[in-house]
């Protein structure tokens, strides 16, 4: 019998799933601009609660039912939800999780080669290399290097968000209130926008579903998925909800390149915060790149051939595969990279991962978990 999870290890894996969501996209603060502040202006004070809450009721179905199934890899999950039609869909939602994937990857080697090439002046495509080859090396030592990594990597990055984001919010409290009390609006936001990429935001992360399946066998009961999910959700607000407080306390800051880097230097205008976030940033980046990569190695694994019989071999082989094709992506840009996959991927995400796991799986699983009681 398996021993009860202790909270370091709930920690760990609720790490895995906040590390691979504050990446370049989210620590930037680039998609919290573009899901939310831009599309449903004053009232993004609410919508990352809609994601935060949606992202858990896909999780937690999703690892039940492979509790329930005994699956192991999220395909397994994706062809539960599909039914009659999963011979046909299942490879189109594969093609979805590996897209969703590969975009946050892209986005978290293009933001650590913009980072470097900033503070260091070397190449944006080396420094780029530099963040691919770290997060190779975590993911190549395998799932409880992984966990341990990413729980030291969210501590620091969880300190230094609740102590800038605090700080920045302080100061800009009255913007905010001023901001909500006069109902401002970006041109174009309306409630239905924002409600809409908040769904959207939920979507792309459905494919984080396959990060969570890395630790599936670790769960003995629904108490401990329920409660790793939940410091997980904890986690995962201060990376989307704390942020948009902060931006709707300056919108200045939603046009900018790196918008919440602006209010650490226009703001705050403390060379330590700064400095702090840069170090955020940074993990945030390789905390994203190891979580996705070990997520990718972890599925196409099967398919190198059997004469590299080493399973670490194969993971490091499609490690540097997928790195390569990252990298080709990153060079355009964090914002070129954000809106050139963000349209493709809110539909593959929608139609193809959000309404199945959210409609379809929570009722087969209530319904097949009662047959297997009786």
């Amino acid at each position: 019998m398996k021993d009860n999870l202790k909270f370091k290890e709930k920690f760990g894996i609720a790490s895995t799933h906040f590390g691979g969501l504050l990446g370049a996209g989210t620590a930037s603060g680039v998609s919290i601009a573009g899901y939310f502040i831009t599309k449903g202006g004053w009232m993004s004070l609410f919508f990352p609660w809609v994601t935060i809450i949606l992202m858990f009721i896909i999780y937690y179905f999703g690892i039940q039912i492979s509790r329930l199934k005994k699956f192991e890899k999220y395909n397994e999950v994706l062809s539960y939800a599909y039914g009659d039609l999963k011979k046909i869909l299942t490879p189109i939602g594969e093609i979805a999780v590996i897209y969703n994937l590969m975009f946050s990857l892209a986005l978290a080697f293009s933001g650590g080669g913009v980072l470097l090439n900033q503070f260091t002046k070397i190449p944006v495509i080396l420094g780029v290399i530099v963040i691919s080859i770290i997060c190779i090396i975590i993911s190549f030592y395998g799932l409880d290097f992984l966990n341990k990594i990413q729980s030291f990597m969210t501590f620091g990055m969880l300190l230094i968000l609740l102590l800038v984001y605090i700080t920045a919010l302080t100061k800009g409290f009255p913007n905010l209130i001023e901001t909500i009390r006069s109902g401002w609006m970006p041109k174009g936001a309306s409630f239905g926008r924002g409600f809409y990429w908040a769904f959207a935001d939920t979507a792309s992360y459905a494919s984080f579903l396959a990060i969570y399946m890395l630790n599936v066998k670790k769960f003995n009961n629904t108490k401990e998925v329920k409660s790793t999910l939940t410091l997980g959700a904890l986690m995962c607000s201060t990376a989307l909800w704390l942020p948009a407080l902060v931006l709707l306390s300056y919108t200045d800051a939603v046009s900018q390149e790196i918008p919440t880097m602006y209010i650490m230097q226009n703001v705050i205008n403390f060379k330590g915060a700064t400095v702090a976030y840069t170090v955020l940033l940074m993990l945030a980046f390789i905390s994203t790149g190891a979580s996705c990569l070990a997520a990718i190695s972890d599925r196409f694994s099967v398919y190198i051939p059997k004469s590299i019989s080493k399973p670490s071999s194969r993971t490091l082989l499609i490690c540097i595969l997928v790195s390569i094709i990252s990298i080709l992506i990153a060079q355009s840009g964090i914002k070129s990279v954000f809106n050139l996959f963000t349209p493709i991927g809110n539909i593959l995400s929608l139609t193809l991962l959000a309404i199945p796991l959210l409609f379809i799986l929570p009722v087969k699983y209530r319904k097949d978990k009662t047959i297997e009681v009786k």
